[in-house]
């Protein structure tokens, strides 16, 4: 029977094998528990708890009790928290005790407590089970993995592009593609372009065609325009992206360079244009303009194919999106927001790609791993440990692929958004540490200057910033009175610390904005949209800017 097993688990996992031949834990109930629910398939091993502090124990049963996990053992009751043991229990000690010749657990509460007791538990993202005395942990996994020892560096609707060639989502190799890529994929119009260096079109009609010179760049019209980073169709023309700028073509008689990069160099670096996507998806038709970075500067390139700079970053920028109405973007220290202004978000701890999944949450990889970071609470949870390619996050159908050095990643999106990481004790720690200085800092200013002091009568100058920082993230609907109840200040307590009336700030800070807007040709709908202003308003105040 043994043999049987230790067969059965090594088909299952290898690392189960070696966990098996290691530790001895092998049981006819592991075996029916496998075959009845099947769990490996969305499980991996995460630990094997056969000590307490070093000391060995045995365990017996695990309870389920107010929504925490624990376990009767030889020395006593134990909770279980993230798949390890985190210490004594205490609160029920008087309540709650475990049996040890009935081998169960027995309550003197006289609260009507419900008390659930197995020998497994499947609880959050773990699943205890107690197997010959000692509790074997697995951990849920996150999406699938696909395509292993290959490395993938970029997803189109219908593609997977790798340093091996090119795969169908159902991993079939297409051998009359390229045979690697560097770039993006963009499905246009029905065709494939693949940017690897040169520029590849592909399409079910015509024959596939390589635009290249003899050193792998786009050659179109006997001129060598450089490495192809990302190619985008506007208003019945190409755009094409490269290391010497960015041009417009259509590809047949057509070919004129509207902006001109400085360096003309095969390492993406800050002078090499950057298309800007939107959650992903190409360009909004509405919107009529076609977003892009170069040269550290934001620039805009109208419908008549006219270039405007909105922004000048004056720092290096390596990734950067379009999230809502506003621009989240990675420098090499930090990772920032711009709307009306720049808003420093966080540290950027070697992060390269950025990938907004909504308007809070965004994806964010690096040679380090796969993040989740949430705006809103500033809050960063590393998802999964491994190497991922630069630019190799993408969106499809409520999926989201991430792209890494050893295969690619399948994850989906609400899987994605809830998923928690357990969190290390060491990072705890930083925060206490963080937030004990902070409070010592305080306690040993206050006496030392009154400017410092806050309360609802006396406000420091930072809650000005803070008040202008809300009313500009949220200029389309802020009011007098969304300000007084998230700030919890009256009327003449904003006033003051705003230096004049807060319905005033919102005005001037509303017009500013529309000027700009309509310094830079937008449109009347996405004006509206982002100042809140009706388009006949919009209208009248246009005449008296």
């Amino acid at each position: 029977m043994k043999k049987f097993v230790a067969l059965l688990i090594i088909f299952i996992s290898p690392k189960i094998y070696v966990l098996a031949q290691n530790d001895e834990f092998t049981s006819a109930s592991y075996t029916n528990n496998i075959q009845k629910t099947n769990k490996l398939e969305d499980f991996e091993i995460y630990d094997i708890i056969k000590k307490i502090k070093d000391e060995n124990v045995i365990f017996y049963k695990l309870a389920e009790i107010d929504n925490s996990i624990y376990v009767g053992t030889s020395n006593g009751v134990f909770e279980l928290f993230e798949g390890k043991i985190k210490g004594e229990l205490k609160k029920y000690s008087n309540q709650i005790t475990f049996d040890l010749d009935q081998k169960k657990f027995t309550t003197n509460s006289n609260k009507n407590q419900k008390l659930n007791s197995n020998i497994s538990f499947n609880h959050g993202y773990y699943w205890y089970e107690i197997i010959d005395g000692r509790i074997l942990v697995l951990k849920k996994k996150l999406g699938k993995k696909k395509l292993s020892g290959i490395s993938v560096r970029a997803f189109s609707e219908n593609f997977i592009g790798t340093y091996s060639g090119f795969f169908d989502f159902k991993e079939n190799k297409i051998d009359s593609f390229p045979t690697y890529t560097n770039g993006y994929i963009r499905e246009i119009d029905k065709k494939v372009f693949v940017n690897y260096d040169g520029l590849f079109v592909f399409d079910s009609i015509s024959k596939p065609k390589y635009y290249k010179n003899l050193v792998g760049s786009i050659q179109l019209n006997n001129t060598d325009i450089g490495f192809a980073l990302d190619i985008v169709k506007f208003n019945e023309r190409y755009i094409l992206f490269t290391t010497k700028g960015v041009w417009i073509t259509d590809f047949i008689d057509f070919l004129k360079q509207i902006d001109i990069s400085i360096v003309d160099s095969r390492i993406e670096n800050k002078y090499n244009p950057k298309f800007i996507f939107h959650f992903n998806k190409e360009i909004n038709p509405s919107e009529n303009r076609v977003l892009y970075y170069i040269n550290n500067k934001l620039k805009i390139i109208s419908k008549n194919f006219n270039v405007y700079e909105l922004n000048d970053f004056n720092d290096e920028i390596l990734d950067i999106k379009k999230i809502g109405t506003n621009f989240i973007y990675l420098t090499h220290s930090k990772i920032k927001l711009f709307s009306n202004k720049i808003i420093t978000l966080g540290k950027n701890s070697g992060f390269h790609t950025i990938l907004p999944i909504s308007e809070n949450i965004i994806a964010l990889s690096s040679n380090e791993g796969l993040f989740r970071y949430n705006i809103k609470e500033r809050l960063l949870t590393k998802i999964i440990t491994e190497e991922f390619n630069h630019k190799a996050l993408f969106i499809k159908e409520s999926i989201l692929f991430a792209g890494g050095i050893n295969g690619y990643y399948e994850i989906n999106i609400d899987q994605f958004l809830n998923f928690l990481q357990p969190k290390k004790v060491a990072k705890k720690i930083e925060i206490l540490y963080i937030f004990l200085f902070f409070f010592l800092g305080l306690v040993i200013a206050l006496p030392i200057s009154r400017k410092f002091y806050l309360n609802r009568n006396e406000i420091q100058v930072p809650i000005k910033e803070l008040i202008d920082q809300y009313i500009e993230e949220n200029i389309r609907t802020v009011n007098v009175v969304r300000l007084k109840d998230h700030f919890q200040l009256s009327y003449r307590q904003l006033s003051k610390n705003l230096h004049e009336s807060p319905g005033k700030v919102i005005e001037n800070k509303r017009k500013i904005i529309l000027e700009n807007m309509l310094n830079n040709n937008m449109n009347l709908d996405e004006i509206s949209f982002k100042t809140g202003y009706s388009k006949e308003y919009i209208y009248r105040l246009k005449s008296k800017l």
